[in-house]
């Protein structure tokens, strides 16, 4: 990424947010693009408001791309037999984990299985900005997509769940979601976020 912003023209420092040395600099925007759970909250934050000049604005966006129809249903069985915790949640909303019992076992309670619960709460990055505070505003950008077999893997295992995977797990659960996925690819929805914050 660097090495295309160079390549524009643009300067380019490379450092740890936390790390980075201003020298002094102030700046009107401060943008983190899918990246800021990368970075400490209680270090960043602090830090961002000593680099905003008096109306600058911190920017964060995040992606939430998932597949509709009930090819997600699918892809999301291959994706919970690798993610033991089963645990995931899409930008806006918890998912947690209960044992209740499908109506077929409510006569045998041996035989309750997990079953996925969705509440709505307010995005963290929202909370978090507040807490150090900020005034955020949260936006939605809706977009209907489509994605060949290849593009949808590639984007998939670009996540950290599966960067950190181990290496043949990770290789054996891409070729289950490719099986999974039709020669003509898959549509999908993103519900892009956009988190804007005045000091």
């Amino acid at each position: 990424m660097a090495a295309i912003a160079r390549a524009k023209g643009l300067d380019v420092e490379v450092s740890a947010f936390e790390k980075w040395d201003s020298q002094g600099r102030t700046f009107g925007l401060v943008s983190f693009g899918q990246s800021f759970h990368w970075v400490d909250p209680a270090v960043a934050l602090p830090k961002i408001r000593t680099l905003l000049r008096p109306g600058g604005s911190l920017a964060l966006a995040w992606n939430d791309i998932e597949p509709i129809s009930e090819l997600k249903s699918r892809l999301d069985a291959v994706v919970a037999r690798f993610h033991a915790d089963g645990r995931t949640a899409s930008l806006g909303s918890r998912a947690s984990w209960g044992t209740e019992a499908s109506p077929e076992a409510s006569a045998n309670s041996a035989t309750a299985e997990p079953v996925r619960k969705v509440e709505p709460v307010e995005h963290p990055a929202l909370t978090q900005r507040r807490d150090a505070g900020f005034a955020p505003n949260e936006t939605t950008f809706v977009e209907d997509l489509h994605y060949s077999r290849h593009d949808w893997l590639s984007i998939v295992f670009t996540y950290s769940a599966q960067l950190t995977m181990d290496p043949v797990k990770r290789a054996v659960m891409r070729e289950e979601m490719s099986a999974e996925i039709p020669d003509d690819g898959l549509d999908a929805r993103n519900e892009a976020l956009l988190v804007l914050a005045g000091a």
